[in-house]
């Protein structure tokens, strides 16, 4: 299994308890775990523009490409795994997928 968390756990900011889309405030810290490395991650956002990852966001040890709603991370090292700070903005996320090092 994959495992997202948050530095904001609370009843209100933990991303268990929320349903379609999850919501990252600014300068949360997302840590998305796993048991293999991780060689990308494609998050999909939701809702309006101002909550959607921007192609200038500055993602640390991963390359960010930015298609829409898409925001694709290609971490620099495979690693099981990766975090980031919502350093910009809040995101909304409506899914997150994990691609695996071969």
């Amino acid at each position: 299994g994959i495992k997202v968390t948050n530095n904001k756990a609370s009843a209100t900011s933990n991303i268990a308890d929320y349903s379609n889309p999850v919501r990252f405030y600014k300068n949360t810290e997302v840590v998305i775990e796993c048991a293999q490395n991780i060689a990308k991650i494609v998050i999909t956002t939701a809702g309006e523009s101002k909550h959607q990852i921007k192609a200038d966001y500055t993602f640390d040890g991963a390359t960010l490409s930015v298609n829409g709603e898409v925001a694709t991370l290609v971490l620099n090292a495979a690693a099981n795994s990766y975090t980031f700070v919502c350093a910009n903005s809040q995101i909304r996320v409506a899914s997150i997928e994990v691609y695996y090092a071969k």
